[in-house]
């Protein structure tokens, strides 16, 4: 089972922008790369820590952007329960809960999912 009770107001912020992602390019399954941007857009740790390995942030939301422009989509607009999460995501929001109960969280934040991104094997995690 996803540990979707157990995500901070900010992951669980991530993952409503991360549906939005998919659904505005009428999309129907959210991926990893989805997940990234919307962390990367955000106001939480992970820009930081991005600019801190000197990776330049607007350079690695621009490669996700222009990967998630190749997936596929849909005609018609794409509603809530039709957007699934892809088997790379599902890996990844187990391993953040993973390494949340490892660290001795409660919650699984939005570091978690940014560890587990990639150690997990994903698009994100090629970029």
């Amino acid at each position: 089972m996803t540990p979707f009770h157990r995500l901070t107001t900010k992951a669980q912020e991530a993952f409503q922008r991360s549906h939005e992602l998919a659904a505005r390019r009428n999309q129907q399954q959210i991926d990893t790369l989805h997940l990234l941007v919307s962390l990367l857009e955000q106001e939480s740790i992970v820009p930081a820590v991005i600019s801190k390995l000197e990776v330049d942030v607007r350079s690695l939301r621009d490669r996700a952007e222009a990967e998630l422009n190749k997936f596929p989509s849909v005609e018609g607009n794409v509603l809530f329960g039709q957007v699934y999460l892809t088997q790379d995501l599902v890996r990844v929001l187990t391993r953040a809960a993973d390494e949340a109960g490892e660290l001795k969280d409660e919650y699984v934040s939005t570091e978690h999912l940014f560890l587990a991104m990639f150690e997990v094997e994903s698009r994100a995690k090629a970029l």
